[in-house]
């Protein structure tokens, strides 16, 4: 039940980020929604959002900062857990 509850926080906020052009929050709600929709069996879903906030990230700090490495340490770990790995 409480990633449920967590996806429609999320997804509330992600609404407020978008209208008032946070990026950087925007991105940071997207990865913790990709965390929230995989913990609920979607890694398709979590997949999505991650991908959404990475651009934002790279954009913002460039490819060698620790936010960029945490979303793609979560995709890879969602891929992983999809057997999508070598």
């Amino acid at each position: 039940k409480k990633p449920v509850e967590a996806t429609q926080c999320y997804q509330q906020a992600i609404t407020f980020y978008e209208y008032s052009q946070d990026e950087i929050r925007l991105a940071k709600v997207l990865e913790n929604l990709g965390i929230a929709t995989n913990a609920l069996g979607d890694p398709s879903g979590a997949k999505t959002h991650y991908g959404r906030a990475l651009p934002i990230l790279e954009r913002a700090y460039g490819l060698e900062h620790p936010a960029v490495a945490s979303i793609l340490e979560n995709l890879g770990n969602t891929i992983r857990e999809q057997g999508d790995v070598l």
